[in-house]
């Protein structure tokens, strides 16, 4: 055979050879072993309730069907905003240790931390004096909690506790946001300025 007759007919057998040879049926890839599972969620302990603000003044000027929710400030805390019940957090209380806990639909808890004087120990760019910051944490939280009555609503079991605070700050979250009120010689259970004494009351469901 003559070379160049050998060289022109070399794709065409390179094509026969890829072509798939009677009813043969190409290979498929074989099936994905991977099974999509669910993500665990925390179980709360106990009945389950949101946590609405109620004024404790006769003239409220802005807390009115406000309830406590989470507003991300950082790795694994939340401030707490005071916004309408469609986005508030489910809670219950755990009672070993009185701990105030949320449901936020992870794997594990979130609870009520209780931290330093706002604009002082903590940082803030805006002081009010004897308004103590309160956050949503990864974890259990502070224990001490406790709800006497619907009446009384949530309180903490500190000497230091005087209440809980709606205060306006900007920033913050979107709306007001909770803070709890350090009970001292100079305030005498007083709403610092920009703040609202309200109680915390569970609203079961």
């Amino acid at each position: 055979m003559i070379p160049g007759i050998i060289i022109a007919t070399l794709p065409l057998l390179a094509a026969v050879t890829a072509a798939p040879q009677g009813n043969a049926t190409p290979p498929t890839a074989p099936p994905s072993t991977t099974t999509t599972t669910a993500t665990p969620s925390f179980t709360p302990v106990g009945v389950e309730y949101y946590l609405q603000a109620q004024p404790l003044n006769e003239n409220p000027s802005d807390v009115v069907n406000n309830y406590v929710s989470t507003y991300h400030s950082g790795a694994g805390t939340n401030n707490v905003t005071l916004i309408a019940q469609s986005a508030a957090t489910k809670a219950f209380l755990n009672p070993v240790g009185g701990y105030q806990e949320f449901d936020l639909g992870t794997s594990y808890p979130w609870g009520f931390a209780m931290g330093g004087e706002l604009g002082v120990e903590t940082g803030g760019e805006t002081a009010i004096k004897g308004a103590y910051l309160v956050s949503i944490d990864v974890g259990v939280g502070d224990a001490g909690f406790s709800i006497p009555s619907t009446e009384v609503g949530l309180t903490w079991n500190s000497t230091a506790f005087g209440g809980w605070l709606a205060c306006n700050i900007t920033g913050q979250t979107t709306g007001l946001q909770l803070f709890w009120l350090n009970r001292t010689e100079e305030r005498r259970g007083k709403a610092p300025e920009g703040c609202e004494r309200v109680r915390l009351a569970p609203e079961y469901f």
